[in-house]
């Protein structure tokens, strides 16, 4: 099943710069795997190693945009809108990122 990334158009610019738009920004839950692709990021794990995903914000465009890892939770974020995915303790054992 594919889920598209919802993108604030005013915000899409600066994304499609570096080759995120809504036609490369997508998650993909199949076979047990959960597969995200956020324009050249990619991240893939199985679902087993899904702690939880869900939709956060409203933020600013500087802190919303982009893909990042935070410290405190483990998470990562993909963002064209505030769209976080947070795993469990052990993702980066598990993860594979590939572009």
């Amino acid at each position: 099943m594919r889920f598209p990334f919802d993108f604030d158009y005013p915000l899409a610019a600066p994304l499609a710069a570096f080759g995120v738009t809504p036609f490369t920004s997508h998650v993909d839950v199949a076979d047990g795997w959960f597969d995200v692709r956020f324009g050249p990021w990619r991240l893939r794990t199985p679902l087993a190693n899904l702690g939880a995903t869900h939709v956060t914000g409203p933020y600013s465009p500087l802190r919303a945009l982009g893909t990042r890892i935070s410290l405190a939770d483990r998470g990562v974020t993909f963002g064209a809108r505030g769209s976080a995915s947070s795993f469990s303790s052990q993702w980066r054992r598990r993860c594979r990122w590939a572009s």
